[in-house]
């Protein structure tokens, strides 16, 4: 029973390693070339969106990327990446939104004020805008 085992052992290592493997061949470009033609039917269309929708979108992801370290992803200035001590406004108050005008809000997302850095070089002015009203709903979800 034993020789058998060992037999059987040595028949599945021979097979295993056999040697005649097919010889492989040089990677050629036209190996990783486009397609010559596309079939339009199965490329995706993309779906018209509504324009205020489409910014509103991308002010929350801009806040999620650059705002919400600090400042929380509810607005209320408890953000994990909040500097150890600092006072954070909550945007949701409703004293913040009465005490502050969009102007306001947008100097301070544009030059920065205290440890906030500025962000008027790497923003535009519709992504500074677009921050100003997304502050705003916080205060708007905060009376709902």
């Amino acid at each position: 029973m034993v020789n058998r085992a060992i037999t059987m052992c040595a028949a599945v290592m021979l097979l295993a390693c056999d040697s005649r493997v097919a010889p492989q061949r040089e990677w050629r470009p036209e190996d990783h070339s486009q397609p010559a033609e596309v079939d339009p039917s199965r490329v995706p269309q993309a779906q018209p969106s509504n324009e205020e929708g489409g910014v509103e979108r991308a002010a929350a992801a801009l806040w999620n990327v650059s705002c919400a370290s600090c400042h929380g992803r509810d607005g209320h200035g408890q953000g994990s990446g909040r500097p150890p001590g600092a006072q954070m406004p909550d945007f949701a108050s409703p004293d913040f939104q009465k005490q502050r005008t969009d102007a306001q809000i947008l100097s301070v997302i544009r030059e920065g004020r205290g440890m906030m850095p500025p962000f008027g070089k790497q923003l535009n002015d519709q992504g500074m805008s677009a921050l100003v009203q997304h502050v705003r709903k916080f205060g708007v979800t905060a009376t709902k």
